[in-house]
């Protein structure tokens, strides 16, 4: 009996899409730049490797093996909106703390949700309860937005991690 070995990057996406979230490959970084290519990429690991882009995430098994075949090492991209039932509010540095927490004073404190660190800071998913939720960029306040692609998983050093539970709320 052989030993299998899984890639963790695509044992991840099948376990997202399994949970009914569409997912994408994302190209990954590479050497200080992006795997693209492209020595001016602006979005180095966080552009898809699909040829429709986040109009191509999806939940199909088979898909999600082939995409991961081809380049096991892609980033995972989560598609948000229509097709998953959910929004992240992305979180950046102090900027975005001090705006979440002027929201919070004026409107209530946001209800408990799933959270996951990032770089920069943190992301925030909701359920969209129905709601159609456009993306923004500080429309909310400074260092907030409102993400319709995010990475699932980001591979080696720069890896995301969970920090608050699985379980999401809806719309604030």
């Amino acid at each position: 009996m052989g030993i299998r070995i899984v890639n963790p990057l695509l044992h991840q996406a099948l376990k997202y899409a399994a949970a009914g979230l569409p997912v994408l490959p994302l190209y990954e970084p590479r050497n200080g730049g992006c795997a693209c290519g492209d020595p001016q990429c602006k979005r180095p690991g966080k552009h898809p490797r699909t040829r429709n882009g986040v109009r191509d995430a999806t939940t199909d098994r088979e898909t999600i093996n082939r995409w991961w075949r081809e380049s096991p090492g892609a980033n995972i991209g989560i598609e948000t909106g229509g097709k998953s039932g959910i929004f992240v509010v992305d979180v950046d540095g102090l900027p975005g703390r001090q705006s979440l927490r002027r929201i919070e004073v004026e409107k209530g404190t946001l209800p408990p949700t799933g959270k996951v660190l990032t770089g920069r800071g943190c992301q925030l998913y909701f359920r969209t309860l129905g709601r159609r939720i456009s993306n923004s960029a500080g429309q909310l306040g400074k260092g907030l937005d409102v993400r319709g692609l995010i990475m699932g998983q980001f591979g080696g050093e720069q890896a995301r991690r969970v920090v608050q539970g699985s379980g999401m709320s809806g719309a604030p």
